[in-house]
């Protein structure tokens, strides 16, 4: 009489076959978390940009008695705001209550604000955070 059942040897492969499959599922999901955790901190780069393109954009737009750029210190000021890089690692504005943080910790932030006809504002914010490179530009329309 033969007993029936499975010889090592089919034992072993079907081991090394579910194996590699696990394997392969391990990779493919800690591919998957990485690039969703990298697309996160982009889009929260990002966000924190724009709400800061956002001020800068609202602030210009209101103001009524002073839009001064200085170039070589790369500063934007409105009426009741000044915007500049500071020591080219954050973004930051100051109005009466002091200083506030736009964007930090960023690496070779620059700042650089520009006045055409004295109505068109061009405001570039270039830098890395995270691993993450940008170089954004808006342009604002000043309403006198």
């Amino acid at each position: 009489m033969k007993i029936k059942g499975f010889t090592l040897t089919e034992v072993v492969i079907a081991l090394l076959v579910s194996g590699i499959i696990i394997l392969t599922i391990g990779i493919i999901s800690q591919i998957s978390t990485d690039s969703y955790m990298n697309l996160r901190r982009e889009a929260e780069l990002y966000n924190e940009i724009y709400s800061g393109f956002d001020l800068v954009e609202r602030s210009v737009r209101r103001a009524n008695a002073t839009l001064a750029l200085d170039t070589s210190a790369n500063t934007l000021t409105t009426d009741d705001r000044t915007f500049r890089a500071k020591g080219g690692r954050d973004f930051i504005y100051t109005d009466s209550a002091g200083d506030h943080i736009i964007l930090a910790n960023a690496s070779n932030l620059t700042f650089i604000p520009s006045l055409t006809n004295g109505t068109l504002v061009t405001v570039n914010l270039a830098g890395e955070k995270d691993k993450t490179p940008f170089n954004l530009t808006i342009n604002v329309t000043r309403r006198n």
